[in-house]
């Protein structure tokens, strides 16, 4: 035992585990053989985890630890997850292991533009989607109901970003201003505008369906401002150019991203629900580490990114009045009966009433 106490915790659980082989070890038991205590067990395991040496499963009320190369194989069920490459999602790292412990693989779908996502997503190439909070009430309309929101990714996350000459959102006037369309970029930036006294026909809109895109279109001048989300907003800052709108700030904590699921996956929501609230749970306890190594599979360069992650407010609680409180901001109250539909399963339609909504297209 001597020998045990004078090696890391790593090295004697893996020891242990090592000498288990195919039978693994109660984590209890781990705690006791080790010598180590249950936390500092715990806090092992949850590294070694994460980087795919060991293995948790609940057998009969406990949880077994195995190396991974012993542990059993269990058939699972998949979950294909659709997220637009961007800041906001670090949390979908610990939702992995979330979910393996309710016997489903996740496989993470990398995204360069929110429609392709909601498209494969109707289509059956996706059980879940992370996507733009705008985006996500258009094609529930559009699909007749056929998707639905669940949780929130994070608020803010995204800025107008600006020419070096420009330094404030009222210059832009009769200029050109890109976008990505029906997202969440289109609507805060217009939301901006107005409160900068530009209505919509006072500017040029460009589209675009990547942040790439747009930030070549700044870089081109071919704009002379863009709506652009993190980290990029940060990367253009740091090239010189014109922070010219925090939509957190001017907006005051709009929903960004949500998390939905498609046709496929009716009936489990409650589940992923759960592994989701889990996995937040677990990031916001050990942010940095999850951060880590989400910027390794996004491969974001750490600094700028980490700079970034201030412009967001992590929260995963999606309700009837968090939506309508996004959608009030953005000048979008007035819906019609079916975007109203997207909100309603989070509380009772009846809550519509209180607004007094007639119908008509978003504003």
């Amino acid at each position: 035992m001597r020998d045990l106490q004078d090696r890391t915790a790593k090295d004697v659980i893996l020891h242990l585990l090592s000498e288990a082989g195919e039978d693994g070890i109660v984590q209890a038991d781990l705690a006791r053989s080790s010598g180590f205590s249950r936390s500092t067990v715990s806090f092992t395991l949850s590294i070694l985890e994460r980087s795919g040496l060991v293995r948790r499963m609940k057998v009969d009320g406990d949880v077994r630890v195995w190396l991974t190369r012993y542990a059993p194989r269990i058939r699972t069920k998949r979950v294909r997850l659709g997220l637009i490459r961007a800041l906001e999602y670090p949390f979908v790292i610990p939702l992995r292991s979330a979910l393996r412990d309710r016997g489903f693989t996740l496989d993470l779908k990398v995204y360069d533009s929110g429609l392709d996502v909601m498209k494969d997503l109707l289509r059956g190439k996706l059980e879940a989607a992370l996507a733009p909070f705008i985006m996500q009430l258009i094609f529930h309309a559009l699909s007749g109901g056929a998707t639905r929101l669940l949780m929130t990714a994070a608020k803010g996350g995204a800025s107008l970003i600006a020419s070096m000459n420009v330094k404030a959102p009222n210059e832009l006037k009769d200029n050109k201003v890109a976008s990505t369309a029906l997202s969440s970029m289109e609507a805060y930036v217009m939301a901006a505008l107005r409160q900068h006294g530009i209505e919509e026909h006072e500017i040029n809109i460009n589209y675009k369906s990547s942040a790439k895109d747009l930030c070549n279109a700044l870089l081109e001048k071919e704009v002379e401002a863009v709506s652009l989300w993190e980290p990029y907003a940060t990367f253009m800052e740091l090239q010189g150019h014109c922070r010219i709108a925090d939509y957190l700030e001017l907006l005051e904590e709009p929903l960004c991203c949500v998390l939905s699921i498609g046709p496929s996956f009716r009936g489990t929501e409650n589940l992923l629900k759960e592994a989701y609230s889990k996995a937040y749970t677990e990031f916001r306890s050990m942010m940095h580490h999850y951060v880590e190594a989400y910027l390794s599979i996004m491969a974001f360069p750490a600094q700028p990114s980490k700079k970034a992650l201030c412009r967001f407010i992590f929260d995963d609680h999606f309700s009837f009045s968090e939506a309508y409180r996004t959608l009030s901001k953005l000048g979008l109250r007035h819906l019609t009966p079916s975007l109203k539909s997207a909100l309603s399963h989070s509380e009772d339609q009846a809550s519509w009433s209180h607004f007094g909504h007639r119908g008509g297209v978003a504003e």
